[in-house]
């Protein structure tokens, strides 16, 4: 059932002014054509905002990757709760361009995405040792920047 009222003529028992009607005089009647005019020239007079990019990342590439003899390898997506998030340390065999490095895994070479990689520091004593033994997984806690 219809009774002809809005919900704030209920609630508050008289209609919503709007705050031109506070300093307008009762008998005012807009010239719509001059305000249409006025209003398509004000929205020619806009310019527009420039559109961000936030889906455009990029990576964070350390500054010893260039020199560095060894790098660790982020594991991919799947990896499990309790699972290292890096291999290696890896021999780094060539850098093929800026943003792909040929690097030793288990004995053969591989590509890499910069972006998947970050250098491995070691102790000096620690460089003699992984050449010798060929050890898999080495970190040390007071490290050096292998060059």
């Amino acid at each position: 059932m219809d009774v002809g009222l809005s919900s704030a003529e209920f609630f508050y028992g008289t209609t919503l002014r709007i705050p031109g009607e506070f300093v307008l005089p009762d008998d005012f009647r807009p010239n719509l054509q001059i305000f249409l005019e006025e209003f398509r020239e004000h929205m020619r007079s806009m310019k527009s905002v420039p559109v961000g990019h936030h889906g455009n990342k990029r990576a964070f590439l350390h500054k010893d990757l260039n020199s560095c003899s060894h790098v660790f390898v982020r594991v991919g997506p799947g990896k499990k709760s309790l699972e290292r998030p890096y291999t290696g340390p890896h021999k780094v065999v060539m850098r093929t361009s800026d943003r792909v490095f040929g690097i030793e895994v288990n004995g053969s070479s591989r590509q890499v995405s910069v972006e998947n990689l970050k250098p491995a520091y070691f102790l000096r004593n620690d460089i003699v040792n992984l050449a010798t033994t060929n050890s898999k997984e080495k970190t040390a806690t007071n490290v050096v920047p292998v060059q």
